[in-house]
């Protein structure tokens, strides 16, 4: 009979500076911006639009399957309506959001470096969630998955994308606008 007993070595790579080490980004779950990320759900659940006046820049952009929203004014309006008109109730089943601190040289989506794309740090929080919410006019209830991502500098989000089936939204507006 063999035994293998495997041992850990320590980690001690505390993560705290990603300019030092090539490609070295780093995740975190516990972050103040991972924790801020999450606000945003409960916000738009508790309908306290003054959360989202210090959580997106002024010149916000969210994307959401291929809609574009352009300033922090115009995507609160539109988060007032979806809250206000479209569903009584919106709720999150649960979250998991994680905040990547993307290292200078590391590799972006066109080949680049993130350095190359600005002097800035390129931070994204990812969130994943179920949404169930009920269609204020159609009463239709409503659980539908969803990956958020949030792109921060100074603390305040300046990129948002959206991926979900859009369908359930669609169709409540769709609703809405008949019955006025």
């Amino acid at each position: 009979m063999t035994v293998l007993v495997f041992t850990g070595v320590g980690h001690t790579d505390t993560h705290e500076d990603t300019t030092t080490k090539g490609d070295h980004s780093i995740l975190r779950t516990k972050d103040p911006l991972s924790q801020k990320a999450r606000e945003f759900f409960s916000a738009l659940s508790n309908k306290d639009y003054a959360v989202f006046e210090s959580f997106f820049s002024d010149s916000v952009e969210v994307h959401i399957n291929g809609l574009t929203i352009k300033g922090k004014k115009e995507y609160i309006a539109r988060l007032k309506k979806i809250a206000d008109d479209l569903f009584t109730t919106i709720e999150w089943n649960w979250i998991h959001s994680h905040t990547n601190y993307f290292a200078p040289d590391a590799i972006a989506w066109d080949g680049r470096t993130m350095a190359e794309h600005g002097p800035d740090p390129m931070i994204w929080s990812n969130t994943w969630t179920v949404c169930k919410a009920t269609g204020r006019t159609t009463g239709i209830e409503t659980e539908v998955p969803m990956h958020i991502d949030f792109r921060w500098r100074n603390n305040e989000v300046i990129e948002m994308l959206g991926y979900y089936d859009p369908t359930f939204m669609n169709q409540e507006n769709e609703a809405w606008k008949s019955a006025k």
